[in-house]
Parts: C-alpha cells; structure tokens; sequence
C-alpha cells in the first residue's frame, strides 16, 4: 500500500475507503490495527500522517530522529533512547489519550540458545525470584 504521488489517496479506491473505515469505526467493532514502520518516512508513504495519526492512541517507538520524535510522540524522549549505544536498550510507549509515557525494555528472541532454552531460563528466572 502506498500513498500516490500526489500525496494523497485516491477517493475512488475501495482499499483507501477500507482502511480509513477501519481508523474511524474498528475500534467500536472490536477490530484493533497494530502496524510497524521502520521510521515517519515510510509511515509518510503510506498515511497522510497529519490526518491519520490522530487516529493511533498507542504508539511505540525504539530510537528515532528528534524531529520524527516530535511528529510521532509530540516530545524528543524517542530521540535519546539509545544514549548508550546503538543497540535498542529502551522502548517509549506513548499513551495519546492521556498524554502518558512509559519507558520499557523491547525483548526478542534470538536463533541462539534455543527456544526452549530461553523459556527455561525465564521460568528459572521467576522461580528464584518467588
């Protein structure tokens, strides 16, 4: 999906029509959209972000420049979340609504140790803990 060149979409397209249905009336029908951009740029490529952003209440972002930090969370804190380092240390989870941050550790799973390795050492984890 992308925006025309235009920058704008087309009224006529049944997949324009769909998707800003699903921003404005998904939610009363309990249809929740989760999408991931590598940055405002490609957002921009696909939304109109002025007009579309709005309608994103939850917002996360990893380390992104200060002025996409501004567009997207409305403060700089997504611009200095790597100060350590290049590699992603911190998360910011935006909460529009009532204007609340949260910083939070992003975890992913790696190839190596394996899966299940990883759940054990979790589950060692919280044992020792209790």
């Amino acid at each position: 999906l992308r925006r025309s060149n235009e920058g704008y979409y087309s009224p006529e397209s049944p997949l324009s029509l769909q998707i800003k249905r699903l921003f404005s009336e998904g939610t009363t029908k309990g249809i929740h959209l989760i999408l991931s951009f590598s940055g405002i740029k490609a957002l921009s490529n696909v939304f109109d972000i002025r007009r579309s952003l709005a309608y994103f209440r939850h917002r996360v972002a990893l380390q992104i420049s200060e002025d996409d930090s501004f567009t997207f969370v409305n403060d700089r804190q997504a611009s200095r979340l790597q100060a350590d380092g290049d590699v992603p240390i911190q998360a910011l989870y935006l909460d529009v609504e009532s204007d609340r941050t949260t910083l939070f550790k992003p975890y992913s799973t790696e190839s190596t140790p394996d899966f299940q390795e990883q759940l054990e050492t979790i589950a060692n984890t919280l044992i020792n803990r209790i």
